[in-house]
């Protein structure tokens, strides 16, 4: 028997976990959702001092459904707070924009390739479709940000390389 456990994300976030992970992810402590899940589960028992929250302040489209199972449950629990659910949304969003960004910025110096066709590409991959001007809005951000990972990236490149002797 499972118990599911539904996290609000965007469409494009539930597209690329569905890609990864199929519709439900049936959490493990092996993989990073897995344990960032269970390490934020609460025990049954702390039900009494839960306050449920009205959740009108997270947006989104969609959910992402994980199983657990009896034995988890019994063992880790299942209750998790409306804050976790906001913060775990936030945490997919966020690794997912930085993994497209990081490829994106990659992809430029190495093969020369335009950073909105890479994400434009990569979004494809994933099976992600331009619902609401979604690629217009996740390339928009990445032009906001692309002057600061760029340099993250070159502090690291030039760190790495001095400690090589390069």
């Amino acid at each position: 028997m499972y118990l599911d456990i539904k996290i609000p994300v965007t469409r494009a976030i539930k597209q690329f976990l569905t890609f990864k992970y199929g519709e439900v992810f049936k959490v493990n402590k092996t993989d990073w959702l897995g344990i960032i899940i269970t390490s934020i589960l609460n025990k049954k028992r702390s039900y009494n001092y839960y306050k449920p929250e009205n959740s009108k302040y997270l947006v989104t489209d969609d959910y992402y459904t994980i199983s657990l199972s009896q034995s988890a449950f019994d063992k880790e629990g299942i209750l998790i707070e409306d804050e976790h659910l906001r913060l775990i949304s936030r945490a997919l969003e966020k690794l997912f924009r930085e993994h497209l960004f990081d490829q994106a910025i990659l992809c430029k110096k190495l093969y020369q390739l335009n950073y909105k066709d890479t994400i434009i590409n990569i979004l494809e991959f994933y099976g992600i479709q331009d619902t609401d001007g979604c690629y217009d809005a996740i390339h928009r951000d990445f032009m906001r940000k692309k002057k600061n990972i760029i340099e993250k990236m070159n502090k690291k490149h030039s760190k790495i390389a001095h400690e090589n002797g390069y």
